[in-house]
Order: C-alpha cells, then sequence, then structure tokens
C-alpha cells in the first residue's frame, strides 16, 4: 500500500470516529478518536512523505481534532491531556 493511500485510509477512519463522537457526545465514542487522532499525527511524523503540503494537510487534521476535544464545550483541555499521556 503506498503512503498517500495509507494516509487517505487513516483519514477515512478519523473522519467515521468524527461522525461517531459527535453523534453519540460521550466519553465512550471521543477516546477511541482520541487515540486515533495522537496515533495517526504519530505515525504522520513517521512517514514524512516526499511531498511536504500532504504531509502538513495529514498532520494538520489530526491536530485539529485534538484541538476540537480540548476546547471547554466539548471536553476540556486537562480531560484531553489526561487521556493522551495515559
Amino acid at each position: 500500500m503506498s503512503i498517500v493511500n495509507f494516509q487517505r485510509a487513516e483519514l477515512r477512519l478519523l473522519r467515521d470516529l468524527i461522525v461517531s463522537a459527535k453523534n453519540s457526545r460521550s466519553v465512550v465514542a471521543a477516546i477511541p478518536l482520541l487515540r486515533k487522532a495522537v496515533e495517526g499525527f504519530l505515525e504522520g511524523l513517521a512517514s514524512y512523505t516526499a511531498d511536504p503540503e500532504i504531509f502538513r494537510q495529514f498532520c494538520d487534521a489530526h491536530l485539529l481534532v485534538l484541538k476540537s476535544l480540548q476546547h471547554p464545550r466539548a471536553f476540556g483541555e486537562s480531560w484531553v491531556n489526561r487521556q493522551v499521556t495515559k
């Protein structure tokens, strides 16, 4: 599987987890989303592509999810930080 196809598959999975978390608005649905966002970001760093724009957008998508979860109206910064450092 090429790196671009891998990134597409990862972004689709991230999108599905976002929709699931949005519909349920529960911690149970947010934890897999949080884990996938962290995991995807770290995998994106490890699999740097030849095209820096694709790499930047892939990492930005995962960071945007993490920042959204940290919003006070979502789960808050302290909850996200605790979950990431577990």
